[in-house]
């Protein structure tokens, strides 16, 4: 697994050997892609965008 630190440090984004991208952290102002705003302490399958 590789992991990125978000820019300011405030959430994080992890590829997996899958290919598999996972995010957790801030995500105030949607940077997670979940659908909603708040913290995510477990980590979310980031969907593959169109």
């Amino acid at each position: 697994m590789s992991t990125v630190r978000g820019p300011g440090g405030s959430h994080t984004l992890a590829l997996q050997s899958d290919g598999t991208v996972w995010a957790w952290g801030l995500n105030g102002q949607g940077q997670l892609c979940t659908g909603n705003a708040g913290y995510r302490v477990v980590p979310y399958q980031v969907s593959p965008t169109p």
